[in-house]
């Protein structure tokens, strides 16, 4: 997989697993999620175990770029996060507190490097001899999302919408919802 991400330009990342609650509050996640997340206080300050790699990569995004001529910036991570999940919700090993994940993050100033995201995916699906993969398009509008709401419903999930379009492999709408923006998921 490492080889994969390589050839498409991704920087492969560690980011720490326990984070300051500041970062939390400032992504929005310390309000909206909280009760679902390991906390722990050292030292007179919070703490939390990561639940997702979104914030952290965004700090790595916000500590490098120095021009949009940077972009398309491709992160990925291979790591666990931590999820607290109240009694009857945790479902044998397929959701446990802890999961391993294997998670990108693409920074882009146009909707062309939109659409060679997919590639990614499908082509270790591919590899792997794995004919079951679902693609689906989560919409971020609803009431826990973040940014604003012209970026969600315009430029961002028209990309989107196109690039799964451009695969042409069948993916569906999601229910869920992304907490950033739209996103495309990889089942």
């Amino acid at each position: 997989m490492l080889l994969q991400l390589r050839r498409r330009g991704y920087q492969e990342i560690k980011t720490p697993q326990v984070v300051e609650r500041t970062l939390w509050e400032r992504s929005g996640h310390w309000d909206k999620f909280r009760d679902d997340m390991f906390t722990t206080n050292s030292e007179d300050r919070d703490y939390a175990i990561k639940p997702m790699n979104c914030p952290c990569h965004i700090q790595v995004f916000n500590q490098g770029l120095r021009s949009y001529r940077e972009l398309p910036l491709r992160l990925a991570e291979f790591g666990s996060c931590h999820r607290t999940k109240p009694p009857g919700a945790l479902h044998g090993p397929m959701r446990g507190a802890a999961s391993a994940q294997d998670d990108a993050h693409i920074f882009v100033q146009t909707t062309r490097s939109v659409k060679k995201s997919p590639d990614l995916s499908t082509s270790c699906t591919t590899f792997m001899q794995i004919s079951a993969l679902r693609m689906s398009f989560t919409n971020s509008r609803h009431g826990q999302s973040s940014g604003s709401v012209q970026t969600k419903t315009g430029i961002a999930q028209k990309a989107l919408a196109d690039a799964l379009d451009a695969k042409a492999l069948p993916w569906s709408y999601s229910r869920g919802g992304a907490f950033y923006g739209p996103k495309i998921e990889f089942s």
